[in-house]
């Protein structure tokens, strides 16, 4: 399982009289164990790979101008 939490801030920078937006994206990638009350085993959720990235997005005079970033960090045979 492949899991996204996304932080955004308002920079101190200003463009074209626009704040700048700080987005600080956590992947992370989780083998999550199911619930097995007859077996004893209890579920959980353990992460495997953690990995973070940033970026200032800037206000271009008319809209905050970002690229979409919708591929998987992980999961390289995702279909």
């Amino acid at each position: 399982m492949e899991v996204l939490e996304t932080e955004i801030s308002v920079s101190n920078k200003k463009t074209n009289g626009f704040f700048d937006l700080n987005v600080v994206k956590t992947f992370s990638y989780e083998e999550e164990v199911e619930e097995d009350l007859e077996k004893g085993i209890k579920g959980k959720v353990a992460p495997i790979k953690i990995k973070k990235e940033s970026e200032r997005i800037q206000y271009n005079g008319q809209i905050y101008s970002f690229k979409k970033d919708d591929k998987y960090r992980f999961l390289t045979d995702y279909n």
